[in-house]
């Protein structure tokens, strides 16, 4: 008894699930129902005509080049030449636009064929196209091919040129440095794409002048700002540049003695917009002169800006005026990209009140100022870190410090 329940159980699920499976699939079709008819309201588009075939004269192949053209009430809509087998509707492929049942009619060099058809959307037809008026021998037309300033047109190159009606000319066109490809213009013609340097052009039933147009690109700038913070050891070289048209540039310093052989650079940081960029140099010799100028690199191509020299201050390290002098100029200046900012001279006098006034304190000033210079020479090469070393850093400090100034200065 318990089997046969079992069974009957399960035939009885299984014929839920079909039922089921057949309320969805009928909904479905009732769906689509509704829907297909809107659909079949909309007609399919129309499609070319293409048309090939032979073209004579009085059963002999007319001459390579010699135009042939379609005509829709008395519109035309297609045109090619015949090979150098007398044919057409080859390459390129003879395709006619029209309307159902319209009357196609071919001219053989202006000449009207015994051949014509009825127009059908994608209907691919051979037609041999016969003329028995012998048509005149195909005509060149002159292509002259210019270009403004800022570039030339290398291919097929400038001058004047011959080709048949029809015929599709390669074009390709190349800026100079400083200048980008903007167009093509034509009294007649049609090019493939007149915004492409590279390009076709296909040459129509009359002489024709194309010309190239280069646009002048605004090019990068930098230049060389005099260098701050100079201590006995350190100074902080600074720049700024422009960017021009160029998506992003690289920047960097170039520094060294006047009497050494070659400079030693910092390393390349990108810039996407116009600014100014900075450098802490570190590890100089004291009472020491340097030059030092800024480059910019763009596409590979690098300028540099006007070169200019500082010396260092007096002392064999870094003494207790350096220090004082510092204090805030290399984490807080990386951060804040000036050491004139109000935020440090909150913390130059809680140095000056407090911790100079202790052993303690100026143990960590001396530590601060071994440690600090590569960080913040690291903090300055980057956006991002100097703003958040600004704001989740120093600028706390500084609150706390602004916040207790009543207790400490007291």
């Amino acid at each position: 008894m318990k089997a046969q329940i079992t069974g009957n159980d399960l035939r009885g699920r299984r014929a839920g699930r079909l039922a089921g499976a057949l309320g969805l699939l009928l909904a479905l079709c009732l769906i689509a129902g509704g829907v297909m008819p809107a659909y079949a309201i909309e007609p399919p588009p129309e499609m070319s005509h293409q048309f090939y075939g032979t073209v004579s004269f009085d059963g002999d192949p007319v001459a390579e080049w010699t135009l042939v053209e379609a005509f829709v009430d008395d519109v035309k809509e297609a045109e090619a030449t015949v090979d150098g087998e007398g044919r057409y509707g080859y390459d390129p492929i003879f395709r006619v636009s029209g309307t159902a049942g319209a009357t196609v009619t071919f001219y053989v060099d202006g000449i009207e064929a015994d051949e014509d058809a009825s127009w059908e959307s994608g209907k691919v037809q051979e037609l041999n196209l016969t003329i028995h008026e012998e048509p005149e021998p195909p005509v060149q037309y002159k292509l002259t091919i210019s270009s403004t300033t800022g570039g030339s047109v290398t291919t097929p190159g400038e001058g004047v040129f011959t080709y048949y009606a029809v015929t599709v000319v390669d074009l390709l066109a190349e800026a100079e440095a400083g200048y980008r490809f903007g167009n093509w213009t034509a009294t007649a013609g049609e090019f493939g794409n007149v915004t492409a340097a590279e390009t076709i052009f296909t040459m129509p039933t009359q002489n024709v002048t194309a010309t190239a147009n280069f646009v002048e690109v605004p090019l990068p700038q930098v230049t060389t700002q005099a260098a701050t913070n100079i201590t006995s050891y350190s100074a902080i070289v600074n720049m700024s540049y422009i960017v021009g048209n160029f998506s992003s540039v690289e920047v960097r310093f170039a520094c060294k003695r006047p009497t050494d052989p070659a400079w030693f650079y910092t390393t390349w940081v990108s810039k996407t917009a116009d600014g100014t960029y900075t450098e802490v140099l570190t590890g100089l010799a004291s009472q020491t002169e340097y030059e030092f100028k800024a480059q910019l690199k763009y596409n590979g191509t690098v300028i540099e800006g006007a070169t200019r020299r500082f010396t260092t201050a007096t002392g064999a390290g870094m003494g207790l005026d350096d220090l004082l002098g510092y204090l805030g100029c290399f984490i807080a200046t990386a951060a804040y990209g000036t050491p004139t900012a109000e935020q440090i001279d909150v913390l130059r006098e809680f140095r000056d009140v407090v911790l100079l006034e202790s052993a303690a304190g100026s143990r960590f000033v001396a530590l601060y100022y071994r440690l600090s210079p590569p960080i913040a020479d690291f903090i300055a090469r980057s956006d991002l870190l100097r703003t958040l070393v600004r704001e989740l850093l120093v600028d706390p400090v500084v609150w706390m410090v602004e916040a207790t100034g009543d207790i400490w200065r007291n």
